[in-house]
């Protein structure tokens, strides 16, 4: 799979799906699966791209499902061969609908687009699938508008699964991503009380550019090394230790390994409870053993 600069010209054909993919839905995938059947229409030399932002400027005020890393190491696991990378400048901000698909067009060649019926684009989001209509039939371009996914009667969306997110919702965000939601990074040096409670913990911080996450305990599972592991995972402050750090501990079960310097995933199953304090510390850890055995 190749990142491409929205700028930079290529010479091969392209079927493009057109949306943000900050974080990869059941509507992302109804797009990915449709352009897939569509580029087989067109020949082996064809290939299938999908747009996407870097940063998280374009994204709303909450940020990013997962981070474009994060989201290029999804997509590897889906049939797609091409990212379009768009710039976040003023510059591209500034361009209007016609700017917007004329520059797809030269540089990309496209056979096929394919986006959601409510997509839209250029400055102001002022171009919507009638616009984008009119230009495909006026250069040959093949268009495929899919319909809203919709899950229990309910439109799936980046924004709604973000407000999940925010909300501690985690099991019916996955329902909407059709996977687990994750976190992906370097296991830190944390506090070090998980250790000396008998709980040792792999620590990380959650991007920036990421929704924020509910502070509380989940239920998750950490995966490093090609392994699955069930753990409990806190997010937040350390109240009982007043520690208003905001950390992500995760205590593996069943794993002693040192982990410190390591790509790890964790994969959130489930909220448990909200991050509270205790009155003494053998009160959490009786509370951590009722977490380890909710899970």
């Amino acid at each position: 799979m190749k990142l491409l600069d929205y700028y930079k010209p290529q010479t091969y054909k392209n079927v493009i799906c057109l949306g943000r993919f900050d974080g990869l839905h059941l509507g992302h995938k109804t797009l990915i699966y449709k352009g897939l059947e569509i580029k087989h229409g067109y020949g082996y030399d064809t290939k299938l791209a999908v747009f996407m932002f870097q940063g998280s400027r374009s994204i709303g005020r909450l940020g990013r499902i997962y981070t474009f890393r994060e989201s290029v190491e999804r997509l590897k696991s889906e049939p797609v061969d091409n990212i379009i990378v768009a710039p976040e400048t003023t510059e591209f901000f500034n361009i209007d609908k016609f700017e917007f698909l004329q520059t797809i067009k030269n540089n990309f060649n496209p056979v096929a687009i394919i986006c959601g019926e409510d997509y839209r684009f250029g400055h102001n989001r002022e171009g919507d699938k009638n616009y984008l209509k009119e230009f495909c039939q006026n250069n040959g371009i093949e268009l495929c508008v899919i319909p809203l996914v919709k899950l229990r009667g309910e439109k799936v969306s980046s924004s709604k699964i973000k407000q999940l997110i925010t909300e501690g919702k985690v099991i019916e965000a996955n329902e909407f991503l059709g996977e687990n939601y994750f976190i992906h990074g370097q296991v830190i040096r944390g506090r070090g009380v998980g250790r000396k409670l008998g709980f040792p913990t792999l620590n990380m911080m959650i991007d920036s550019e990421k929704v924020p996450l509910k502070e509380g305990v989940y239920a998750t599972f950490t995966c490093f090394n090609g392994e699955i592991h069930p753990s409990v995972t806190n997010f937040g402050p350390a109240p009982t230790f007043s520690d208003d750090v905001k950390l992500v501990e995760t205590h593996v079960l069943n794993c002693r390994c040192d982990l410190y310097g390591l790509d790890v995933k964790i994969d959130f199953k489930r909220y448990l409870r909200p991050n509270i304090k205790f009155n003494s510390v053998d009160e959490l850890i009786e509370q951590i053993k009722k977490d380890i055995k909710s899970i």
